[in-house]
């Protein structure tokens, strides 16, 4: 049986996928998860956070998450706020991602290769 986030999902590219599980796998977390547990939204704020910072849209992130994009747009801004602050959680939460993404055979992958199909 599928989840909704494969449900919703099952078009995205390989690229896609790789990027999203990267991001899970930096951050200890499932980032897929549909759970509204802070420690699992944190994460996924995060993660629409990081990938705003590499340009994406928040049309652009939503789709790769099944998610509206005013959700993306929303976590963005908790996660500036949290920033802003100084939250810890969030600031080490940031520190485990990477400054730019190389994929697994060795090669920068740009934006437009990890968005659409």
């Amino acid at each position: 049986m599928m989840g909704i986030m494969e449900t919703k999902n099952k078009g995205i590219s390989a690229e896609t996928k790789e990027v999203i599980g990267m991001l899970s796998s930096k951050l200890g977390v499932d980032i897929t998860d549909k759970s509204r547990k802070r420690g699992i939204t944190t994460a996924r704020f995060v993660a629409f956070h990081w990938l705003r910072k590499k340009g994406y849209t928040c049309v652009e992130v939503g789709d790769m998450f099944g998610m509206h994009h005013s959700t993306v747009s929303y976590g963005v801004m908790e996660v500036d706020d949290f920033l802003s602050i100084g939250d810890k959680t969030v600031m080490e939460m940031c520190d485990k991602l990477p400054s730019w993404y190389v994929s697994d055979n060795g090669e920068c992958l740009p934006r437009s290769h990890i968005c659409r199909n």
